[in-house]
């Protein structure tokens, strides 16, 4: 189960077309778990690049509209890729494109999200090292 976006809305997104892209060729039922596993993989997408600076999920009020929003683009991708062909709709394409801009500059400290909870800077937090005797004198540190 994805932690941004549910079949529901991935069926929303993909009105009209959700049933011909999982249909099982050989049943003829619709298979949402292959819907599932494409919202896993775009949520897995989107979630490389929140957990350099977040910790994932992100359950923040605030920025779960556009994870949701990212993740359902990148599922909407996979999903076209499923009928054969290579071309994915123009807009769709631009919405891609952004996607990947966005997670990149959220990656890259240039777009913030408000209210999320950042991973810590430190990872084994703060310390402190004792010495019993000078490690280094005022005169050893000549040129440094």
């Amino acid at each position: 189960m994805s932690d941004y976006a549910t079949i529901a809305e991935l069926k929303e997104r993909l009105t009209g077309f959700y049933d011909e892209f999982y249909k099982d060729p050989v049943s003829g039922l619709v298979d949402d778990a292959k819907a599932q596993k494409h919202l896993n993989a775009a949520e897995a997408e989107v979630n490389a690049s929140v957990a350099v600076r977040y910790n994932v999920p992100v359950v923040a009020s605030q920025p779960l509209e556009l994870l949701k929003n990212w993740t359902l683009t990148l599922a909407e991708e996979l999903a076209h890729g499923r009928d054969g062909s290579d071309e994915l709709p123009e807009k769709l394409k631009d919405r891609v494109t952004n996607v990947r801009k966005l997670l990149q500059r959220l990656a890259d400290g240039s777009v913030a999200f408000m209210g999320a909870a950042e991973k810590s800077s430190s990872a084994g937090g703060d310390s402190d090292f004792i010495s019993s005797r000078p490690l280094c004198r005022r005169e050893q540190m000549g040129g440094w």
